[in-house]
């Protein structure tokens, strides 16, 4: 494990499930981690690729567990997208989404219309020739993407043709699955994706993590200079790489996705590997 040099950072970002909880427990130590970072001048934010809550919720979940936090703090993956879609293309004003609730309410708080499948009447497509009456609206600019719990084959062939008429497909991530108590894998955003990816042939301009999308956004609105900045997460694929494609220093932890045992495999290297977030101030 290698030490953090605390001095050389002002701005931490936090991965949370595997780096602040998992599942329902929080990780020992996490969250008086933040208080102290906090104490000592550090700013501390949230970068998570769950789309299925909004900021203002997952502020409220982070508060209760013994962080005081404000929706500003937390860089969610439904809200990146909104902002996204209206900073990349400002023409679009309604889009087509297949994800949580939570999501339509980020959407919808940057100005945007949207159209969900559960707007659809249930059981309108029932065979092969049903498929022939489902008339995309053509006012619909982007097909948007995570998870749902309520997905269903008519949502997946109404996204398919929006996108083959033209709207733009964005998804909040790309994390094929996420873990539920006792590691059981979940199909995630990615999942998703790669299904309209596959019918459509086109690719899904991602917005979470690893994308630098985060980094960029949190420099306009909060000012975060990049070589004063350390993100803390658990998943190579996701977190370090985020850290990587941002131009930022990282730290990976070994409370989620990644063990010790992956250690001799990484194919890129954090730069501090850490047991816990509580390591951050034990290390020094």
């Amino acid at each position: 494990m290698t030490a953090v040099d605390l001095e050389r950072y002002d701005n931490f970002l936090f991965d949370c499930d595997g780096v602040m909880w998992c599942g329902k427990r929080a990780i020992p130590g996490s969250f008086e981690a933040l208080n102290k970072l906090q104490e000592m001048g550090k700013r501390v934010f949230f970068l998570t690729n769950c789309a299925s809550s909004t900021t203002k919720n997952l502020a409220k979940k982070i508060t209760r567990r013994g962080y005081r936090c404000t929706a500003k703090q937390v860089f969610g993956s439904a809200l990146a997208t909104a902002v996204y879609l209206r900073k990349r293309y400002p023409s679009i004003h309604k889009v087509f989404l297949i994800g949580q609730d939570a999501f339509r309410r980020e959407l919808e708080s940057q100005g945007l219309t949207v159209v969900h499948s559960s707007d659809f009447p249930p059981g309108q497509v029932k065979d092969w020739a049903d498929l022939k009456t489902i008339q995309p609206d053509s006012d619909i600019g982007a097909v948007v993407l995570a998870t749902q719990m309520s997905f269903t084959y008519h949502a997946a062939c109404y996204a398919s043709i929006c996108v083959q008429k033209g709207a733009k497909l964005v998804a909040s991530s790309h994390d094929s699955y996420f873990e539920v108590e006792g590691g059981v894998r979940m199909m995630g955003a990615g999942a998703f994706v790669t299904y309209i990816e596959t019918a459509t042939g086109q690719m899904a301009e991602v917005v979470g993590k690893p994308s630098p999308f985060y980094m960029e956004w949190a420099q306009e609105r909060d000012h975060l200079d990049p070589r004063r900045t350390l993100m803390i997460g658990d998943m190579i694929e996701s977190d370090i790489q985020f850290a990587h494609n941002a131009g930022i220093d990282s730290a990976l932890v070994l409370t989620g996705v990644t063990k010790e045992a992956d250690l001799a495999d990484l194919v890129l290297e954090p730069t501090y590997v850490l047991a816990d977030v509580a390591a951050l101030l034990r290390t020094n």
